[in-house]
């Protein structure tokens, strides 16, 4: 059960926009989205592998169709977790001046040595950004919204471990007894069990 926590705002101070899965390989994700006044120069996000010995992309694919994020990276065990988000709904160039995107999201699972992405489960629940970390029990463990969220790597089934008592807006550290996370100006904690 979470716990609020007086004192000040705990920071991180990282995220994790790649993750390495062996060797002299990092695994990146791109988005579609730009900053303010950018317009989008690609249609999805995309997945890559970058050689750092050779300085060079050796490969890349769509993992998700349509998504325009690919964020939350994490390697474990020699594959590659990640969420996709936005993928596209309805688009009407007579009322919308740029593709609206729907808030789902969807877990991939992708394998740097074959090149494949061997599982998509479509989430129910939108996750916050950057703010996903490998517990001490060896799962995912990560933010929504909603609540504290766990991925198990062998199964790659995905459940909320604890639903939220305020939205979650924020934040994320982890150790080795728990999860922390902001909702609005409150800090919460959830041990892990």
């Amino acid at each position: 059960m979470p716990v609020p926590l007086a004192g000040r705002w705990i920071e991180t101070g990282t995220t994790r926009a790649d993750a390495r899965p062996r060797g002299d390989l990092i695994v990146g994700g791109t988005t579609v989205i730009g900053g303010g006044g950018s317009h989008p120069t690609e249609r999805e996000a995309k997945l890559f592998i970058w050689d750092t010995k050779t300085k060079q992309k050796i490969f890349e694919t769509v993992p998700v169709s349509g998504a325009n994020a690919l964020n939350d990276l994490i390697a474990v065990k020699g594959r590659v977790f990640g969420i996709a988000g936005g993928t596209p709904v309805g688009f009407d160039p007579a009322k919308d001046q740029g593709t609206r995107r729907a808030p789902g999201v969807t877990l991939f699972v992708f394998d740097p040595a074959t090149h494949a992405v061997s599982h998509l489960t479509p989430l129910d629940f939108g996750t916050i950004y950057n703010s996903v970390a490998v517990g001490p029990d060896g799962k995912i463990w990560g933010l929504s919204s909603n609540g504290i969220f766990q991925i198990d790597t062998e199964s790659c089934r995905v459940s909320l471990a604890a639903m939220a008592p305020e939205p979650i807006t924020g934040g994320f550290a982890m150790d080795s007894s728990g999860i922390y996370n902001a909702s609005d100006s409150s800090l919460y904690r959830y041990t892990f069990r």
